[in-house]
């Protein structure tokens, strides 16, 4: 499981390089993935500062919109590989979450 600091540098990272944020169906592995590439890749990039302007308005929005699905569901946040706040569900977890929301023997 990836720390959130790994988390918002792979997402910093991502925008430098692509403009936008890491998407959302991203696992804690595609992000440690992005982070060790990008980190390499930007290691002697000067310039890649200048391109991250409004990197923290962006991220700490998708923080607002994370948090605000995981209160909207009565389980919290329950699609696979998702994570927030240091919790992710596998499969199966997600799986037997839906089943205990919707009733199903």
């Amino acid at each position: 499981m990836c720390t959130p600091f790994v988390r918002k540098e792979a997402n910093r990272f991502n925008w430098i390089v692509k403009g936008c944020l890491c998407p959302k169906h991203y696992s804690d592995n595609d992000i440690e993935n992005t982070y060790n590439s990008y980190f390499r890749r930007l290691w002697y990039n000067d310039e890649a500062q200048t391109h991250s302007v409004g990197f923290e308005q962006a991220y700490k929005y998708r923080e607002a919109e994370l948090l605000n699905e995981s209160k909207s569901h009565p389980m919290g946040l329950v699609q696979k590989g998702t994570s927030i706040l240091g919790r992710s569900y596998t499969e199966s977890e997600a799986e037997l979450l839906h089943v205990a929301v919707l009733g199903y023997d």
